[in-house]
């Protein structure tokens, strides 16, 4: 990237993505929880499975909230090393 404003952007941009995608996989957990318990069946099998289901959706939601989280965090430090390693601007010196 060339500037670190822009990397900073990216970063932004990654967050709202890893909290957009975090909220569908709670709320497919949610759905796959509710609808299991809420199952007019007798079969005992699909209740333990919806439920299984929502777990794994739900620890899916924590993997992403790390990776995602880690992949935001490296590329802000990234830029802020950019930013504090730049060289001085050139004193300014009018025209005479």
């Amino acid at each position: 990237m060339s500037s670190p404003a822009a990397a900073q952007r990216v970063a932004g941009a990654i967050s709202v993505v890893k909290w957009v995608v975090i909220a569908f996989q709670l709320l497919a957990a949610f759905v796959f929880g509710f609808g299991a318990v809420l199952a007019s069946s007798d079969d005992f099998v699909s209740t333990p499975a919806g439920l299984v289901g929502a777990v794994v959706i739900a620890l899916s939601a924590v993997v992403t909230w790390v990776l995602f989280g880690w992949f935001e965090h490296t590329l802000s430090m990234l830029a802020q090393v950019a930013i504090n390693t730049a060289p001085a601007a050139a004193p300014y010196s009018p025209a005479l």
